[in-house]
């Protein structure tokens, strides 16, 4: 099956910068400069693309900005409290910020500084602070609430990342799944940071390249990728004590057309976006058949809010972010895009 990506037609590409000059090799309070991307590009051959995959397609190395050529600047207008959603946009390199429910209204502030294709977002809700996969420039990027510039950046030096998605354990230790390594060596993985250094890298088992992760709060890492093999989207668990991850075990029975973003409900089942069938799964482990709830076209960030039982997925296709009441699903509300935007994640911060 060929799956026809929104993606496809961008040429928007960065280089990627891997810091070399800072102290420990995973953690840089300055922000990167771009550099030139070792290696050339690679491109991900096989039968299955996806939005993902299409990333490392690009027939261009050169740093070009946003497709409509609009300078967009930081900004920041939100209420000191209260429920605020950040939301990435891949082709424009910012990340909206709205207040309150989504309704349609404009963002009440804006993160356009040293952004290279930010995807997946993550709120640690103890410090609220935004943690932000941010693609090109192959790093994990953390913000205070309300400041537009990162007081931390991690990378992952042993081969230098594509990083997709990101999370936080409740040991602290800082989860990032990457779609593959910089060289084209290691097809998905999974790199780990705690305490502001660098623990490991990771390869997926049997991964044609990787997608998204959470974590349990049992510590429980779960995270999607496609298989090499089948071509379908598998999910895993495993473990990761202070970063050390251990075994990786395939969550029998489930799969997936495509794979997307993924949370954890206060009833601890697992949340699954599927990109291709357009469809937020919810699954109760060890089942392996999901209720299925239909979302906005091209479903790739996914959070959830559990003080009001809300979900909120970001769309690629229809280049909007829906909120949904949860399990029941009726629509809240949504938010657009910028021009020639992709939203492709969605954090929400109480």
């Amino acid at each position: 099956m060929r799956i026809f990506l929104p993606l496809q037609a961008l040429t928007v590409v960065v280089a990627i910068s891997l810091l070399c000059g800072c102290s420990s090799g995973s953690f840089s309070a300055v922000p990167p400069k771009p550099g030139a991307l070792p290696g050339g590009p690679r491109s991900l051959a096989g039968p299955l693309a996806g939005p993902l995959a299409d990333i490392l397609n690009q027939s261009t190395l050169q740093r070009t900005g946003s497709r409509s050529g609009r300078h967009h600047a930081s900004f920041y207008a939100c209420p000191k409290r209260g429920s605020i959603k950040y939301i990435s946009d891949f082709n424009n390199n910012v990340i909206n910020i709205y207040a309150g429910k989504l309704k349609g209204h404009a963002p009440c502030g804006r993160i356009a500084s040293y952004l290279g294709g930010p995807e997946g977002l993550y709120v640690d809700h103890a410090t609220h602070d935004l943690y932000v996969a941010d693609t090109y420039f192959g790093e994990i990027r953390v913000y205070h609430r309300a400041r537009m510039h990162a007081y931390a950046t991690y990378f992952d030096r042993s081969a230098g990342e594509y990083p997709v998605d990101v999370t936080v354990a409740k040991d602290g230790t800082i989860i990032a799944s990457n779609l593959r390594s910089i060289d084209g060596a290691v097809a998905g993985s999974i790199s780990t940071w705690i305490g502001g250094r660098f623990v490991g890298n990771y390869p997926m088992t049997n991964s044609l390249y990787g997608g998204y992760v959470t974590v349990a709060r049992n510590g429980t890492v779960y995270f999607d990728d496609i298989d090499a093999t089948s071509n379908m989207g598998v999910v895993w668990s495993m473990s990761c004590p202070a970063g050390v991850c251990g075994a990786q075990t395939q969550v029998a029975g489930v799969s997936l057309n495509y794979p997307g973003g993924m949370a954890i409900a206060a009833s601890g089942n697992l949340l699954i976006n599927d990109w291709a069938n357009n469809t937020a799964d919810t699954f109760e482990l060890p089942n392996p058949e999901p209720s299925t709830l239909p979302v906005t076209h091209g479903p790739l960030g996914l959070a959830i809010n559990e003080q009001d039982h809300h979900l909120f997925v970001a769309g690629t296709q229809r280049n909007e972010t829906v909120e949904y009441l949860y399990p029941g699903g009726p629509v809240v509300g949504k938010v657009s895009g910028d021009p020639f935007g992709s939203t492709t994640g969605v954090a929400v911060d109480d």
